[in-house]
């Protein structure tokens, strides 16, 4: 339980707070808590890339020319696969932005080829990175009767996949909830059935080092469930476990594991919480599953200043009480 000063402290982090969306959930957390940056891959094994930003449109537009130049400048490390930059396709207004075809990397044959798209919106900027191929050239020939799949032309059909993507995705405020049926991604919206297998996660951070990170997938397996793996880290000198079991939470049956672990065979000597949380892990019957983590670090060499495991606890709790869920064919 929280003592008097520790009920100010909790009390302070959590008076200003509101609702963050993401996939088909929502929480709320303090306001002090800020997007720190997400990663997100589509199209299962395609690996295809999608990110946002905050970014004005003057911005935008001298970053396009910036890379634009650099894309044109890059060299390979075989010269047959010159030029680095391939084309360039301007996206159709009013829509901002353009699709820079190039080849995948500069020590790759040219035959390997990304389609790297740019769009801005409502002073949000996306990015698509989309693994295509282009083996129409005749030093490829001979090989191409060998390997006819890892040396055939998709480009035009991975760009339209492309060009669907970015269409779907709508800038949206952080605060705001998504349009119905749509998929929460950082500061933006999609059309989940564009998406094939996907797997997204989102960090945020504030003002007193406490990180938070959300994870999804819609993957067939279920690589790891909670209450039956170690959350410990390898070379902790000891682990101590706060909580570990089941509760519901608005309708939802929760998984929680809550440890802290010191490591202080180091220079720096720490003491580190750890909180997650796992919701519909087994993904029967197409629910999404989300899995929430909480990350605080004490220097143990100074550690004033620095909050208690009471209040970190009650935050968590604040946090995760609110948890609710909006499944996409509710």
């Amino acid at each position: 339980s929280l003592n008097s000063r520790e009920g100010n402290i909790v009390t302070k982090l959590i008076q200003e707070s509101e609702t963050r969306y993401f996939g088909f959930y929502s929480i709320k957390f303090p306001v002090d808590f800020s997007p720190k940056g997400m990663v997100m891959r589509v199209h299962g094994s395609d690996m295809t890339i999608v990110d946002t930003k905050l970014q004005y449109y003057y911005g935008f537009k001298q970053f396009l020319s910036r890379y634009e130049e650099e894309l044109r400048n890059t060299t390979v490390s075989d010269l047959n696969d010159l030029p680095y930059l391939k084309d360039i396709y301007c996206l159709e207004p009013p829509t901002i932005g353009a699709i820079f075809e190039r080849v995948e990397n500069k020590n790759t044959p040219d035959f390997a080829r990304t389609l790297d798209a740019w769009k801005w919106e409502d002073d949000i900027t996306f990015s698509v990175k989309m693994l295509a191929q282009d083996g129409r050239a005749a030093r490829y020939d001979e090989i191409r009767k060998i390997a006819k799949y890892s040396y055939r032309y998709d480009v035009p059909e991975k760009k339209r996949q492309l060009l669907a993507i970015l269409s779907s995705l709508q800038s949206r405020k952080d605060n705001h909830p998504p349009s119905e049926h749509k998929f929460a991604i950082q500061f933006a919206q999609v059309d989940v059935s564009l998406l094939g297998e996907y797997e997204i996660s989102v960090n945020y951070e504030n003002n007193k080092d406490i990180s938070l990170a959300m994870q999804t997938d819609n993957g067939r397996y279920t690589d790891r469930i909670l209450l039956e793996s170690d959350i410990c880290s390898i070379g902790a000198t000891s682990c101590l476990t706060l909580y570990k079991g089941k509760r519901n939470i608005n309708g939802l049956e929760v998984s929680e594991w809550l440890i802290n672990q010191k490591t202080l065979a180091t220079t720096y000597p720490t003491l580190e919480y750890i909180f997650e949380l796992a919701i519909h892990e087994d993904k029967k019957e197409g629910h999404s599953p989300l899995k929430l983590s909480m990350y605080y670090k004490v220097d143990l060499l100074k550690p004033d200043g620095m909050l208690s495991e009471a209040e970190l606890v009650s935050l968590w709790q604040h946090i995760t009480r609110t948890i609710k869920y909006y499944p996409p064919d509710a």
